[in-house]
């Protein structure tokens, strides 16, 4: 299905829904957008940090310094949940343009 295609199937659908229906999908959708933008920025701030902590330690050794400065724990969560957060938003978009 091309962009047009998908854009005039998810129009007309959308215009067939009750407007009690559009404004909850339009809080789904605020929500989603809203876990994306936090996730993804909680996940630029603990690179950053943690590029800055490597950075300060690199006398040690470069090995060193990144075993030990990074956030990578944090780090390794924050992009489960962003893989995560894009999967149920794929998924949610697919479930409005084909529920009637």
């Amino acid at each position: 299905m091309t962009g047009d295609q998908w854009r005039s199937e998810f129009e007309s659908r959308w215009e067939r829904l009750s407007p009690d229906r559009r404004g909850k999908i339009v809080i789904v959708l605020w929500c989603h957008a809203t876990a994306v933008v936090l996730i993804d920025g909680a996940l630029a701030g603990y690179l950053a940090v943690s590029a800055v902590r490597i950075w300060r330690r690199r006398e040690q050794g470069w090995v060193r310094a990144v075993a030990g400065g990074g956030r990578w724990r944090t780090i390794a969560a924050l992009t489960v949940a962003s893989a995560v957060q894009q999967a149920i938003g794929r998924s949610a978009v697919k479930r409005l343009v084909t529920r009637d």
